[in-house]
């Protein structure tokens, strides 16, 4: 059985990588809200393993693709789509 398709909301972490930054900027920088919709395949103490894409359940062998790992730590809010999605 597959694990039910997940919207879950998380911030992102955001990095000036163009050298210096005035401290008048930093008051200004602010982490980026991402929102991911897929399977969680594994929950560890630190993550969620997201996958977007995996093979119709009927068959033997499940293949996942398109992964995404979310530091848990980042994650604001989870929230489940559908528990079954096939046909």
């Amino acid at each position: 059985m597959t694990p039910p398709l997940e919207l879950i909301e998380w911030r992102d972490i955001v990095s000036h990588s163009n050298g210096w930054v005035e401290p008048e900027d930093v008051g200004a920088m602010e982490s980026w809200p991402m929102f991911t919709v897929g399977f969680v395949i594994e929950e560890t103490e630190n993550d969620l393993k997201v996958f977007s894409t995996h093979s119709h359940p009927k068959h033997e062998q499940i293949n996942y693709g398109h992964d995404t790992i979310i530091p848990k730590g980042c994650v604001t809010r989870r929230k489940i789509l559908r528990k079954r999605w096939w046909l």
